[in-house]
C-alpha cells in the first residue's frame, strides 16, 4: 500500500485535452476510457520513469484485489490494455474503480429514468429552484459517465423543465424561450451551456426580486399587498361610535322650512295690511283667541272668532 500511495500521484493524472489534466481519482466521472487510453499512449513506447509506475500501479491493484475481484476483472482486462498490449496500472485502475460503482444494467437505467422523464420531478421537488436543480442534473450526469455513458443530450428536456416551472409570463419564461428559439434555429447549444444560462438569469431574477412561482409581483410586494388587505378587513369589522352615519341619517327627523311659520305668527305693524299673499294663495290676519297665537288664515277673522280650530289648516274659504 505503501508502493500504491507513491505512484499514484505520478499515474492517476491524465491527458483530457492539451495542456489540461486531470486527476483520475478526483475526476473520475468527468473522464472517459478514451482519454485514459490516450494517456496510456504517450508514454506506453517510452523507457521511462513514468512506465515504471504505470507497471508498479499494475502490481500493487493486482495484489489487493480479493480472487473474486480478480476473477471479476479478468473477464473484462483484456479490453483495458496499452496501443501495444501490456498491461496499465492506470487503465486497471479506471476499470476497478468502474467496476466498483455498482455497474449494473437496472441501476444506468434508473439514472436515464431520472435524468429524462424524471426531471419535472426533481424540479418540484426542489422547489423551482434552478441552482439546487441543476446541481442535482449534475450529480446523476456524473454517475452515468461514471459507467460510460454519455448524459449530455438532455438539452430539449432541459427547456421543457426550465419553462415549466414558471408561469408564462414570467422574465424566467420569455428567456428559456428565446434560447430555445436559437436552438431550434440551429445555434450551438450545450446541456452544459444550457445549465449555466439559465442559473446565470435565475441570479440576475432573485437579484432584482421580480422572481416568482408563477405571478409577475416581487414577494415583499406581495406580503405587503397581504398586510394591507388584512388591515383594510379589520376596519370594515369596526362600528363606527353611536352607530353608523345611516342610521343616524335614517333617525334624523326631516328639516322643514320655517320661513313661512314664522310671518304667520308675526302680528302686522300699525298700517300695515292684514292681508298677505303667498303661493298664489291669501291669508287673513287672525289676532288668536285664548290660547290660540296671531297667525295668518284663510278664513276670514269673523267667521273664526270664537272657534278652537287650527288657524292655519289650508282650507279655501
Amino acid at each position: 500500500m505503501e508502493i500504491l500511495t507513491g505512484v499514484l500521484p505520478a499515474v492517476a493524472p491524465a491527458v483530457v485535452g492539451v495542456n489540461v489534466h486531470k486527476n483520475l481519482l478526483m475526476h473520475y466521472g468527468e473522464i472517459t476510457l478514451a482519454q485514459v487510453q490516450a494517456a496510456v499512449a504517450l508514454f506506453d513506447t517510452d523507457l521511462s520513469l513514468t512506465v515504471q509506475h504505470d507497471e508498479q500501479l499494475y502490481a500493487c491493484i493486482m495484489a489487493s484485489l480479493s480472487l473474486n475481484a480478480i476473477h471479476l476483472i479478468g473477464l473484462k482486462l483484456q479490453d483495458y490494455k496499452s496501443p501495444t498490449g501490456q498491461n496499465s496500472g492506470l487503465l486497471l485502475l479506471f476499470l476497478v474503480i468502474q467496476e466498483s460503482t455498482l455497474q449494473t444494467k437496472s441501476t444506468t437505467n434508473s439514472l436515464w429514468g431520472k435524468l429524462t422523464a424524471g426531471l419535472p420531478s426533481i424540479m418540484h421537488a426542489n422547489a423551482n429552484n434552478i441552482m439546487t436543480f441543476n446541481t442535482e442534473v449534475r450529480e446523476i450526469q456524473q454517475k452515468l459517465r461514471a459507467q460510460g455513458q454519455d448524459p449530455s443530450f438532455i438539452v430539449p428536456q432541459l427547456f421543457a423543465v426550465y419553462q415549466g416551472c414558471e408561469g408564462e409570463e414570467t422574465a424566467s419564461f420569455r428567456f428559456v424561450e428565446y434560447l430555445e428559439n436559437d436552438y431550434n434555429n440551429g445555434a450551438l447549444l450545450t446541456s452544459v451551456d444550457l445549465m449555466y444560462k439559465a442559473e446565470e438569469k435565475y441570479k440576475e431574477i432573485k437579484e432584482r426580486q421580480r422572481y416568482t412561482t408563477g405571478k409577475d409581483k416581487p414577494s415583499d410586494l406581495v406580503a405587503l399587498q397581504t398586510k394591507v388587505e388584512a388591515l383594510t378587513q379589520r376596519l370594515k369589522g369596526k362600528k363606527t361610535p353611536g352607530g353608523s352615519d345611516k342610521k343616524k341619517e335614517k333617525e334624523r327627523p326631516p328639516q322643514t322650512d320655517t320661513t313661512q311659520e314664522q310671518w304667520m305668527f308675526k302680528r302686522p305693524g300699525s298700517g300695515e295690511p292684514t292681508t298677505k299673499t303667498m303661493n298664489e294663495k291669501e291669508f287673513n290676519g287672525c289676532d288668536g283667541n285664548g290660547p290660540q297665537k296671531p297667525t295668518g288664515v284663510r278664513y276670514l277673522p269673523s267667521a273664526i272668532r270664537g272657534t278652537d280650530i287650527m288657524h292655519n289648516v289650508d282650507t279655501a274659504t
